[in-house]
């Protein structure tokens, strides 16, 4: 399993490229975090209306507001958004990411910090 972290800031068009692109990649092992750093041109949105979208339902789909921590799941589903409260900057953007994978990764799984603007 391959977690890929991305962090998002009012760029959420190069985000669905980014997501297309891993979308299409024949290997699937892999689960995405999109990490927002509180975007102001509705990039959540778009970037949820694209995802569901592009698997016709919600279920590969989980939101995580970072105000209103919500009870976490058992697994995680494709792509994870972490909606943060501030923008927080690049590195700590990342951190909040993996500090999601920590809770779900196995010892043998990879982690991939990708920038959003990369297809």
């Amino acid at each position: 399993m391959i977690y890929f972290i991305t962090v998002n800031y009012n760029a959420y068009f190069d985000t669905m490229k980014l997501l297309e692109s891993l979308f299409l990649n024949p290997f699937q092992e892999f689960k995405i975090i999109v990490v927002d750093n509180c975007s102001c041109d509705d990039s959540v949105k778009n970037i949820i209306n694209f995802v569901e979208r592009y698997f016709g339902n919600t279920n590969e789909l989980y939101c995580i507001d970072c105000e209103n921590r919500e009870e976490e799941k058992d697994f995680l589903p494709k792509v994870t958004i972490i909606k943060s409260n501030s923008n927080k900057g690049f590195g700590a953007g990342n951190n909040l990411g993996l500090k999601l994978v920590k809770k779900y990764k196995k010892s043998h799984d990879l982690i991939w910090l990708i920038n959003n603007d990369t297809t």
